[in-house]
């Protein structure tokens, strides 16, 4: 089972808050407040003392409610053989994975 950073988190958002924070740490005017009838799912953690964060796609999302529940990758691909054909199953958690790493959103097990 992937372990996560304790410092995720999920978050749903309709609006443009990303880009405000940004320019406002940035110290840069932030672009006008608007809101967006379909919701974005973003991940939030931290690096270091860092705060990260993007939006992540609907099966990503899935994915990753799965995995924080306790599934362990069987488990999941087990779940996507009613979205995506067989033979792809493996490539996309593989690439979920591999995302996760290069993101430091895994960490090893205690």
């Amino acid at each position: 089972r992937p372990t996560f950073h304790p410092s995720l988190r999920c978050i749903v958002l309709r609006g443009n808050l990303p880009e405000v924070w940004e320019a406002l740490n940035e110290e840069r005017d932030p672009p006008p407040l608007q809101f967006s009838e379909e919701p974005v799912n973003w991940l939030v953690w931290r690096q270091d003392l860092r705060l990260m964060f993007r939006p992540m796609g609907t099966d990503e999302h899935q994915c990753l409610q799965w995995f924080l529940a306790g599934a362990d990758i069987g488990e999941a691909c087990q779940r996507l053989g009613d979205d995506l054909p067989a033979e792809q199953i493996p490539a996309h958690i593989a690439g979920l994975l591999g995302r996760w790493v290069c993101d430091a959103l895994l960490v090893s097990n205690p």
